[in-house]
């Protein structure tokens, strides 16, 4: 059964490796996408598309645990930019919390005038 990264230090070796491996070759898949859209090569709708797809796996998967192993494998731009698709969606997390805090707040008390 796949668990992503949610249970990567309950992995063994070999399977730790796979999981790396697999991520790395995601990642290296949207690089491509973001360098030919850098490029001009790639239409926006295209690119917004994949880019949801990013997106949607950077909030499902714990992806922050390898950033010191990017610089080796990866372009530096493309690193900025999942920073900041991580840094957004932590922003949009947040905001999200905040909201849900904000509506358990219970209003203020009613308060009668008995005249």
């Amino acid at each position: 059964m796949a668990s992503g990264g949610s249970q990567y230090e309950t992995m063994d070796l070999t399977d730790q490796e796979r999981y790396y491996e697999l991520l790395t070759w995601w990642l290296i898949l949207h690089e491509n996408i973001y360098h030919q859209w850098k490029k001009g090569l790639m239409d926006e709708d295209i690119y917004g598309a994949w880019t949801r797809d990013l997106k949607r796996f950077l909030t499902t998967r714990d992806i922050t645990r390898f950033r010191s192993m990017w610089s080796d494998t990866f372009e530096v731009t493309f690193i900025e930019h999942i920073d900041e698709l991580i840094a957004e969606n932590k922003r949009q997390q947040a905001q999200k919390q905040r909201k849900l805090c904000a509506s358990e707040k219970p209003g203020p008390a009613a308060t009668s005038t008995n005249s």
